[in-house]
């Protein structure tokens, strides 16, 4: 879901599916490339552990270089201001809506 945070239009978006508008045909989930390939460099630079199942965890080190990013007030400052609303109103039940096609949960 990478992209829904690039501009404010699909912020919105998102925000006003979360809010309870049914909004088929707008929200697209994407596959992203690049998000793959952060996963690897991640992962290869010891910042994430794989587990079993796909799933990841951070190391120490992930945990450092995230609290390194989180106390930089200016690293990042519009995707952590999406992700700190996001985190407020944002299910595991909207998430699984989008992903089957923008129906509501």
């Amino acid at each position: 879901m990478n992209w829904l945070s690039k501009t404010r239009e699909s912020r919105d978006q998102l925000f006003r599916f979360i809010e309870g508008e049914r909004l088929d045909g707008i929200l697209i989930v994407r596959y992203e490339p690049s998000f793959n390939r952060a996963i690897d460099l991640a992962t290869g630079e010891k910042i994430l552990e794989r587990l079993p199942g796909n799933r990841f965890v951070l190391t120490e080190k992930g945990t450092l270089f995230a609290q390194a990013i989180t106390d930089d007030d200016n690293c990042l400052r519009s995707e952590k201001d999406f992700l700190h609303q996001l985190a407020k109103r944002f299910t595991e039940s909207r998430s699984s809506a989008i992903t089957d096609g923008g129906t509501q949960a």
